[in-house]
């Protein structure tokens, strides 16, 4: 008799398959798992990389900040202390400026906060994205480097809107009249007295550094065509300038008219002595310089602009020049080691640049300007032009 072995199969197919739905949903959430893992990793290194390059961003930018300040104080300060005094105030005012220092603020919310050594010039930027920091340093140095302190041949550079520039004390009183938008003085706040029925068409008296002023100093007579003497003995006596010229003596009688022609150049005298009583006229259209340490009779002499107000009287001497009477002087007078005053109804029209000075009874300082081109009094430092980085220079950016 045969037997029969019957096999039942039915539902092995449904084992199967959820078998290896389990398998796949394992592998599913093992590779979200994997997946989700790797993001937040790569949103980590994003954020960690980001801070870097915002911390980065934030010390260039300090940087050029600083920098850009740092350039400007060396166009505006003529002497290396006043420099350093700048440069300390600008590094200071990097960091208070901020408690915690000084933000900047890029886009999604990062943000780059920098501090200053101000001992070592250190610049130290953290950056910020996302919770994660990353801090950087970058180091900078400043150097002052010597200069003619600006201007044309010498003059050192000019407030455009000063009249009047001393050293020292400035005692102003009277009926006296300054028509000029500011004072400019080394002198401390006791030292100016503008009093009485004084008329000040200005706006205020400010500091300045002086030094470059005194250090003005006479060109080289060797380099100049020489005069033994000139005197003016004859009315409408004429002076034609074809160059620099030095003279021992210029001495003009009294009332007479003295008329130098520059030939539309810009020239220079040098002389020992100016004694002039008479009025000094200046024509070609060029400007005149005229530099001297010894000035006799001063209350006689005029300058008044002719063809061109273009007139600088340079005294380099110590003694001290008093205008009175009622002459007119168009001219720009620096005398840096002088007290100068002015008394009686004379005026300067132009500006001053004194040591000292003092203005009584009805004279005027009235502000015009004068053209110093070719202005070839030196000072005694040497001319220079510095590329910005021979001032301020950076080292790399490096991490902490």
């Amino acid at each position: 008799m045969r037997i029969k072995h019957l096999r039942e199969e039915k539902g092995s197919g449904l084992v199967l398959t959820l078998m290896v739905l389990l398998v796949l949903s394992v592998l599913g959430v093992a590779i979200g798992t994997l997946t989700l893992g790797s993001y937040r990793l790569s949103v980590a290194n994003r954020d960690d990389t980001s801070a870097y390059y915002v911390a980065e961003a934030g010390a260039v930018a300090a940087y050029e900040e600083i920098q850009s300040k740092v350039l400007s104080a060396y166009e505006t300060n003529a002497t290396e202390d006043s420099f350093d005094a700048k440069v300390s105030a600008i590094v200071s005012e990097h960091n208070d400026r901020f408690a915690d220092g000084s933000v900047y603020h890029f886009d999604s919310g990062a943000t780059a906060t920098t501090k200053i050594n101000p001992e070592t010039y250190t610049i130290t930027s953290i950056g910020e994205v996302g919770g994660k920091k990353r801090t950087v340093t970058k180091k900078f140095s400043v150097t002052w480097v010597d200069k003619n302190t600006g201007g044309s041949g010498g003059l050192p550079t000019l407030p455009t809107d000063a009249v009047l520039l001393t050293e020292g004390a400035i005692y102003i009183g009277g009926s006296s009249t300054i028509t000029g938008d500011s004072i400019y003085t080394n002198a401390p706040k006791t030292g100016i007295n503008i009093f009485g029925s004084t008329k000040y068409k200005g706006n205020e008296v400010k500091s300045i550094d002086f030094e470059p002023y005194a250090a003005i100093k006479a060109p080289d007579i060797n380099n100049l065509n020489t005069e033994i003497n000139l005197t003016i003995s004859k009315k409408s006596t004429k002076l034609v300038l074809d160059s620099d010229v030095y003279i021992s003596e210029i001495q003009n009688k009294s009332n007479e008219t003295y008329t130098i022609d520059t030939t539309g150049q810009d020239r220079t005298i040098v002389v020992n002595t100016l004694n002039s009583g008479g009025n000094i006229v200046v024509t070609g259209g060029g400007t005149l310089t005229i530099v001297t340490d010894t000035i006799t009779n001063i209350n006689n002499i005029s300058f008044n602009g002719g063809e061109s107000a273009n007139i600088t009287l340079v005294y380099l001497g110590d003694t001290a020049l008093d205008f009175a009477g009622n002459a007119v002087y168009n001219m720009m007078l620096i005398a840096p080691n002088a007290a100068v005053s002015l008394t009686g109804t004379c005026s300067i029209n132009g500006m001053v640049i004194a040591k000292t000075f003092k203005m009584l009874g009805n004279a005027s300082l009235n502000y015009a300007a004068v053209n110093t081109a070719g202005f070839p009094v030196g000072s005694t430092a040497p001319t220079a032009e510095p590329d910005p980085e021979d001032i301020i220079s950076s080292g790399p950016i490096i991490e902490n």
